[in-house]
């Protein structure tokens, strides 16, 4: 059976597509990874494909095609591949709003479907909200992911964040992990940083920090993977940190 995990939480900007891509990559060197889009804007996908693929995610879950009709692999092994999701006339963001309504579980299935195909880890990347989706995605994970930069208005989310998610175990009987804090674009020379810093520290949460560079927007723009782009950066050990604890969990 597949694990499944998300990066989420309802504030955008913090990195959750970024942390998705870089930590999939890395987690597939250990285990077979499929990633989902899961975003009705599609920002992971644009990343990391450079022609436009048949189907996305949205046709999975309306059963228009079954899930290995859909997965698109990324690199030239097995062990990574992609659901994708068009941000520009997808239909997931109005499947949400429509019929995901009466299926709450339909995530669940794709991550079961996952394992059959052989997945060992599930990786979604998410949208900044708390709507059926996000719910749909949460109610799948064994465990999230949460990013956050060092501003006021995303440390305060975290709270936040916590409450969807503990509303989340009450109505759907779920539990999730959540017990990660992936501290994105940190910057020392930043007085602000070292203050949020303290205050993240002090809740409680295992702390990863993805210091800013300059090197992980190149590597978007040019559709790679950071530790394909740039395997020196000094970002790449805490992402592997982070990928050697969501293995051990």
């Amino acid at each position: 059976m597949a694990k499944a995990i998300c990066c989420a939480i309802q504030k955008g900007g913090t990195g959750k597509t970024t942390t998705s891509g870089n930590l999939g990559r890395i987690l597939a060197r250990k285990a077979r990874v499929l990633l989902v889009d899961a975003d009705p804007q599609g920002s992971l996908t644009s990343w990391l494909l450079t022609t436009p693929p048949d189907h996305e995610l949205a046709d999975i879950l309306q059963g228009q095609v079954r899930l290995a009709e859909a997965l698109v692999p990324l690199g030239k092994d097995d062990a990574l591949a992609l659901v994708p999701t068009f941000g520009i006339g997808g239909h997931l963001r109005n499947f949400a709003e429509t019929t995901l309504e009466k299926k709450p579980f339909i995530c669940a299935d794709l991550v079961s479907e996952a394992g059959s195909l052989g997945f060992d880890i599930v990786l979604f990347d998410t949208h900044p909200g708390d709507s059926r989706l996000e719910r749909a995605v949460l109610i799948a994970c064994f465990e999230v992911v949460v990013p956050v930069t060092l501003e006021y208005f995303s440390i305060d989310g975290i709270e936040i964040f916590k409450t969807f998610i503990s509303e989340i175990a009450q109505d759907f009987r779920h539990t999730i992990r959540a017990d990660k804090l992936v501290l994105s674009m940190v910057n020392r020379s930043f007085r602000r940083h070292g203050i949020y810093e303290e205050r993240a520290r002090a809740l409680g949460y295992q702390i990863f920090e993805v210091m800013q560079t300059s090197r992980i927007p190149e590597a978007q723009m040019v559709h790679q993977f950071l530790s394909d782009y740039d395997p020196a950066s000094r970002v790449i050990p805490e992402l592997e940190r982070l990928a050697g604890a969501l293995l051990e969990a």
